[in-house]
């Protein structure tokens, strides 16, 4: 039975994600930035891990869309998944990142004038073990 991660990070709000437990410090509505980062155990020099990032942003989600799918493009990822849907934005890419091929899975939400990006990255090597447990983690992850 996997264990639940209740967040009471976002504005006195709860956020729910799997598998760990802790409660992040609350910060300020109009703080953009890193709001949280979990890893997994250290493995071949790197951790996996789940962040959730906050940034000011008064466009839509399509025109975020575009202004993303650009850098993905400026830096060679390969895009493997990109929709919009039910008013948030899910993508999966990979990609070489200082040396080493990675995999990132991204739930973009906004809400009012403010995006949060929350994003799983793990080696591609480990795709199929690190990345299906973060995937999980990722898509449990609701503003309330």
């Amino acid at each position: 039975m996997s264990r639940l991660l209740l967040l009471f990070a976002l504005f006195s709000s709860s956020v729910f994600a799997v598998d760990y437990r802790f409660t992040p410090p609350e910060f300020p509505p109009d703080r953009s930035g890193l709001q949280f980062h979990y890893y997994l155990p250290l493995q071949d020099k790197f951790a996996s891990n789940v962040s959730l990032v906050s940034q000011e942003y008064v466009g839509s989600l399509e025109v975020y869309d575009q202004i993303t799918r650009a850098q993905f493009e400026h830096f060679s990822f390969e895009v493997l998944r990109a929709e919009i849907r039910n008013g948030e934005i899910v993508y999966e890419y990979r990609g070489e990142l200082k040396g080493r091929q990675m995999h990132w899975y991204q739930r973009v939400l906004k809400r009012g004038d403010t995006i949060y990006l929350v994003t799983a990255t793990f080696p591609q090597s480990r795709a199929d073990t690190d990345g299906t447990l973060l995937r999980a983690s990722v898509d449990s992850f609701r503003l309330q």
